[in-house]
């Protein structure tokens, strides 16, 4: 799910030409892609000059109130899913002599680096650091990069993510994270934690969609819990089957839809050999706004990662949908467990499947958690202290 700014923040007294860089395609349903969007959106609403350089292709169209910049499409590639790609080093080659270009033509204030592969094309452009860098760490590579390898590789691949974390960073003058334990690990690894800010994900609807209240809920015999995201093994997908396969009174008791864009002919496959049919569905992403109908017109949203390393965009969605959400108590460590959600160890299908299934059989702890949800969204995800944040964060390196 795309997650948008809805909220117009203060605008700044000192304008900054600013230069996001992603080393992605854009725009696209995937919670990334959501976050980069929303955070040029609402640094343009502050009065900020914005411009974004990304990857040439996209999953749809859309007018957006900043500049956005595009690689050529040499080599040719279409494909949106996360994860390293050979193919992706020709590409953000093509990324570092773009952003070289564009810091020369517009000679930017700073560079506004989105993940690791923008921060090595940035630094390719200007190894003289001419123009400040900011990092915004969208995730950790230790506890995610090893998940696209397979086990024979895992080791290889977590020490190679562990040494990314431990000397990427200082490639940039500051760096911007999404949660506290992300900004303690790059502390712990040698990067000085006075120059790391922490800047929480803003919460508001899309743009266009109703207000959860205006929603209608679908009508049905039994509770409706959605997961909506991509597929990939970090987000826990396999732990949310074995909580339905292991638990028969669940089966019974609650249904499941997960709402992906992702190829899910295996996932279809395995909900068919797991005899989960009856209770659980796949259905298409479609648009942005039917994305988020799916979410904010479910009893309960379903948020099962449990990797380490980053906080999850669909969480910050599911809470400012104003749903009742389980999610992993490791992750969600702001929340407040049975007030601003239900939270559960994610590792355990057991755990998972006897939070879901309390879930399911008491409406007013759903309803209570409903609201205790939006209360956090408000409290923890406020888009005005998200732009202060990144704001001060400019201060500092200009």
């Amino acid at each position: 799910m795309r997650h948008d700014a809805g909220v117009r923040p203060e605008r700044s007294p000192v304008r900054l030409r600013l230069l996001h860089v992603f080393g992605g395609p854009f725009p696209t349903v995937q919670g990334t892609q959501a976050l980069v969007a929303t955070t040029c959106r609402l640094l343009a609403a502050a009065g900020h000059d914005v411009h974004l350089l990304c990857y040439a292709h996209s999953a749809f169209e859309r007018e957006e109130p900043f500049a956005v910049h595009r690689i050529p499409d040499v080599p040719s590639f279409t494909c949106e899913r996360s994860g390293p790609a050979w193919r992706k080093i020709a590409l953000d080659v093509s990324l570092a002599a773009a952003c070289r270009r564009l810091t020369s033509r517009l000679r930017p204030d700073a560079i506004h680096a989105h993940h690791y592969e923008a921060l090595f094309a940035a630094a390719l452009a200007d190894p003289l650091r001419r123009t400040p860098r900011v990092l915004h760490l969208h995730a950790l590579m230790e506890p995610e990069l090893y998940m696209y390898f397979r086990p024979a590789f895992s080791r290889v691949a977590r020490a190679l993510g562990r040494r990314i974390d431990a000397d990427a960073p200082h490639l940039a003058d500051r760096v911007l994270t999404l949660d506290a334990a992300t900004r303690a690990a790059l502390a712990s690894s040698g990067f000085p934690e006075r120059r790391i800010r922490i800047a929480s994900i803003p919460a508001s609807p899309p743009p266009g969609c109703a207000p959860v209240a205006d929603l209608a809920v679908r009508p049905g015999d039994r509770p409706r819990a959605v997961y909506a995201g991509n597929l990939d093994t970090y987000q826990g997908i396999e732990v949310l089957l074995a909580a339905f396969s292991t638990a028969p009174s669940l089966r019974e008791a609650l249904d499941l839809d997960i709402v992906t864009a992702s190829d899910a002919r295996g996932l279809e496959a395995e909900i068919s050999r797991l005899g989960l049919a009856g209770c659980v569905r796949v259905s298409p992403h479609g648009s942005v706004r039917d994305a988020w109908i799916a979410v904010a017109g479910a009893d309960v949203a379903v948020v099962p990662r449990s990797a380490p390393g980053g906080f999850p965009v669909k969480l910050v969605n599911a809470l400012s949908a104003g749903v009742a959400t389980i999610a992993d108590s490791a992750i969600a460590v702001p929340l407040e467990h049975g007030v601003d959600a239900w939270l559960v160890d994610m590792r355990s299908a057991e755990e998972l499947a006897a939070g879901l299934l309390a879930l399911a059989s008491s409406r007013e702890l759903r309803d209570r958690l409903a609201r205790g949800a939006l209360l956090a969204a408000r409290r923890l995800h406020d888009p005005a202290r998200y732009v202060a944040a990144i704001e001060e964060t400019y201060a500092a390196l200009t």
